[in-house]
């Protein structure tokens, strides 16, 4: 009799853990009214022009949730006007931004001094002014300085840490 019983424990243990891994919904598919009031989410909304929302979920019911604004905005979604749901899952710095963002700074300010450079020579030689020091040697210096205020900029921009989303939730989920 107490193996029957033994079993019957552990067959209704596994019945019930079954039962809890089976009605468990990944994350992938949570609606906003499962989420916590004041989660951070990034909304899509399904009409058109397509604009999206970030901001932190005030309130959610079955039929709608609502979205404050960083702008302290309320915006109200009806659940059949939402395309996705991300939640913000913390900051990372992309590998090689910084790099990438310091070369984009350097060919910006490169190119913008080249054509100054160019015009200004174009201004010497065409006659232009009887200047001590020729427009074209200010210029070129000018535009070497810039080159390097573009380049730390790019670096700067690139450096930013970017918002890692997970999308939770959509009406094909």
């Amino acid at each position: 009799m107490r193996a029957v019983t033994r079993g019957a424990v552990v067959l209704q243990a596994a019945l019930a853990l079954s039962a809890v891994l089976l009605s468990a919904a990944p994350a992938a598919a949570q609606r906003p009214d499962s989420l916590p009031v004041r989660t951070v989410v990034r909304v899509t909304p399904t009409l058109r022009p397509v604009r999206q929302v970030v901001g932190a979920i005030e309130s959610a019911d079955s039929l709608r949730f609502r979205v404050v604004t960083r702008q302290h905005d309320v915006v109200e979604y009806p659940y059949d006007a939402v395309a996705s749901v991300e939640v913000a899952r913390g900051m990372t710095r992309v590998p090689g931004a910084v790099g990438r963002g310091a070369r984009r700074g350097f060919l910006v300010g490169a190119t913008i001094g080249l054509v100054a450079t160019g015009a200004a020579l174009a201004y010497d030689f065409h006659g232009g002014g009887e200047a001590f020091v020729p427009a074209s040697l200010l210029i070129g210096a000018y535009s070497v300085a810039f080159t390097g205020v573009t380049t730390v900029a790019g670096a700067l921009i690139g450096s930013v840490p970017r918002t890692n989303w997970e999308r939770v939730w959509g009406p094909r989920d």
